[in-house]
């Protein structure tokens, strides 16, 4: 395991000399070899390494157990651990599984306390599992890529690491850890494939994972060599009010479906399945016609032009000033937005992302929709601008522009339902906390 270990980072380049690393550490086999196999390398790369835990509250006794673990395990090996406890159920939103909304949770909190990158320990058996789920649903090219290997700050270093060789490390090194009994059961369809689905292919292939590794890591070089050249496309045919099909059409037919998938989605904030694209596809083949997306959104080329319109725009709303918003509920578009500065408060809530440190703020602020050239740095990645943040989000072409952000003298404060600017997030010596939250208005 140790050796695959070592691949991965630097075949992928995950880690380098001086990194700061936060191993997401459930307790069971995978992340608790995994923390071990980076605490053996860390003076070769000159790693820091920590840990942080999310104690989801789905099972009872048992949740608090694994907790309990995790804490003793880190106390043993002088690891800092960070530990968020989470009443999944509560937290959940109108629609959200459980399963959904732990995952959101979780992800949130590991953000929030990694100072660095952070590394999650999925196998090459869970890259199989995720490649067969996406393929049963009728997934493309991406989804058969599988697990990425990297995504921003979150690397996985055990991606070319079967369960048997994590099996085999923990029992080489008398490493202990615990198990999930909700990964025993066939409730979920992830499970239903690791139990039933994958045994009976390995009997047909013993080396099923690795062999599906190569496939998707294929696969992954394709998408990227397409995705590529779908950009190049996009670049070549984009126009002031549309997109040159006479441009588009130049593209090899892989290459014409991701384009107009990425100008669908950055164009209505929808993320168009294989069936619309198809149309969209057809119509710009065919130098004309219209085809509808979803709801009141449409497509159509008219001229050698494909254009979208449809209910993208908001109404007009105007900025609101700091006099205005602050410790009052005022309503901002379809939003009902609160904004409360509590003074000489300890802070101690480290998911609360909407939380900003009032004494950072750089002048004035303001209540206001997104501007052109806004951009965010979320705690634990990188910049990014509100405009491809929202496109990442899949947020709606017509909800962009209502979604409310504080803003101050520097820019970016915070942006409702996403979270604050790292320059002004509230830590533990915080004194005066602006806490940001709304609802939307039904």
């Amino acid at each position: 395991m140790q050796d695959k270990l070592l691949t991965a980072v630097t075949r992928y380049n995950l880690l380098k000399t001086g990194d700061r690393v936060t191993v997401a550490l459930s307790g069971g086999a995978d992340s608790t070899a995994l923390l071990y196999g980076l605490l053996a390398i860390r003076e070769k790369i000159d790693l820091t390494v920590t840990a942080a835990h999310v104690n989801h509250m789905l099972r009872g006794e048992e949740s608090d157990r694994d907790e309990r673990f995790v804490r003793d395990l880190c106390e043993k090996l002088g690891v800092a651990l960070s530990v968020g406890k989470f009443d999944i159920p509560a937290l959940k939103k109108q629609g959200e599984s459980c399963e959904e909304c732990a995952r959101r949770v979780r992800y949130a909190f590991l953000a929030e306390v990694a100072d660095g990158k952070i590394a999650t320990a999925h196998t090459a058996d869970d890259n199989a599992e995720t490649v067969l789920f996406n393929l049963i649903r009728g997934a493309g090219i991406t989804g058969a890529c599988g697990i990425p290997v990297k995504r921003d700050n979150i690397i996985r270093p055990l991606i070319l690491c079967s369960r048997k060789d994590i099996e085999n490390y923990c029992e080489k090194n008398g490493i202990s850890f615990v198990t999930d009994s909700s990964n025993l059961t066939d409730d979920y369809t992830r499970n239903r494939i690791r139990h039933k689905i994958i045994p009976e292919m390995k009997e047909i292939n013993p080396s099923l994972c690795d062999g599906v590794s190569r496939f998707s890591e294929t696969l992954r070089d394709a998408d990227e060599l397409i995705l590529s050249l779908a950009e190049r496309a996009i670049k070549s045919a984009k126009k002031a009010d549309g997109y040159d099909c006479g441009e588009l059409k130049k593209s090899h037919s892989a290459v014409l479906s991701r384009a107009v998938r990425l100008i669908c989605e950055r164009e209505t904030g929808l993320l168009p399945d294989s069936v619309h694209t198809d149309l969209v596809c057809e119509i710009v083949r065919k130098n004309g016609g219209k085809c509808q997306l979803s709801g009141n959104f449409f497509a159509e080329v008219k001229n050698g032009d494909l254009r979208f319109y449809g209910d993208f725009k908001a109404e007009k709303i105007s900025a609101i000033p700091s006099s205005e918003f602050i410790n009052k509920t005022v309503n901002f578009g379809p939003f009902s937005v609160k904004c409360e500065l509590k003074e000489d408060e300890s802070f101690n809530n480290l998911l609360a992302n909407d939380s900003i440190d009032y004494d950072k703020i750089k002048g004035d602020v303001t209540l206001r929709p997104r501007q052109s050239g806004d951009k965010i740095r979320l705690n634990g990645r990188p910049q990014k601008s509100l405009k491809k943040l929202f496109c990442e989000m899949k947020i709606p072409a017509d909800m962009r522009e209502k979604i409310p952000v504080i803003a101050d003298d520097d820019g970016v404060v915070s942006v409702l339902g996403i979270g604050c600017d790292k320059r002004v997030l509230a830590e533990k010596k915080t004194k005066r906390i602006l806490n940001f939250s709304g609802v939307e208005i039904k």
